[in-house]
């Protein structure tokens, strides 16, 4: 017994002197002597640059936590609510406004028109979607910073309210499929087709309808990724570094969190 207890007594000792000796041990004992090449050695040296800089700013959000008056904590909390109600507000117009969109979709299909315009009604739904993931997350990142959330946590609450983005988008397209294809019997005729404006719009063989609507979304997700990855960052890969007055937009870091979203949600389509 004795001896365990002196085991963990050294144990705790360790764990402690790392808490108040973590700056010393990541400056002095960080280094990894073994590295040779220059390329490693940049990785490593910005590795520990960036642990360090976590370490102090978790460290500075704890001294202003400790600051923060009543008053100011108040004022936060409701900062915080007001932002959730817009958050949700702004998720429920996206999923009512593809509704919306889905309905007009499928009834302009019906009507003679040739190519561009009937291109362009037949995406509409996919447009819409493919729109929101690239427009809405932007504008919850923006809405984000107002909270004061630690950085940790921020990307934490931003990645699941985008995850609610995407789900919201799927969710209202397949709640217009079910709306779409469930007519009521008043208000379909002899093929079974939604006849009534103010219900639903029954397509014909509406297996084949749904599975194009999905084949559709994934073609535009797919290309819009395409498009943005080798046009749009390589155009401005070339004006950053070639004009000077460009500098402040800076090149485009890679986001862990949100390209496995965007991998996760196009083999949730693909699994559809």
């Amino acid at each position: 017994m004795v001896k365990y207890t002196t085991e963990g007594v050294k144990e705790a000792l360790m764990s402690s002197e790392n808490q108040l000796h973590q700056y010393c041990n990541m400056v002095f004992a960080g280094w990894d002597f073994c590295i040779e090449d220059k390329k490693t050695a940049k990785l490593k040296h910005s590795s520990i640059t960036r642990e360090l800089k976590g370490r102090l700013a978790q460290d500075h959000r704890k001294a202003e936590l400790s600051l923060w008056t009543h008053k100011k904590k108040a004022k936060v909390y409701m900062i915080r609510t007001l932002v959730s109600l817009a958050v949700m507000g702004l998720l429920v117009g996206c999923g009512y406004l593809l509704l919306l969109v889905s309905n007009l979709s499928l009834e302009k299909s019906r009507e003679n028109n040739d190519g561009f315009i009937a291109v362009v009604i037949q995406l509409l739904p996919s447009l819409t979607i493919t729109g929101f993931s690239l427009i809405v997350p932007s504008v919850l990142v923006k809405m984000t910073v107002y909270e004061e959330y630690s950085k940790a946590f921020e990307i934490k609450i931003i990645l699941m309210r985008t995850v609610f983005l995407r789900l919201a988008s799927i969710g209202s397209l397949i709640y217009s499929f079910y709306h779409q294809i469930n007519c009521n019997d008043s208000t379909v005729d002899l093929c079974k087709q939604g006849i009534n404006k103010l219900a639903c719009k029954k397509p014909l063989c509406w297996e084949t309808y749904i599975g194009q609507q999905l084949y559709k979304l994934v073609i535009v997700d797919f290309v819009v990724a395409i498009f943005n990855t080798f046009v749009i960052e390589v155009v401005r890969k070339l004006v950053v570094s070639q004009c000077a007055c460009a500098k402040k937009i800076g090149m485009k870091e890679f986001d862990i969190t949100s390209n496995v979203l965007d991998l996760v949600y196009s083999q949730t389509l693909c699994w559809y």
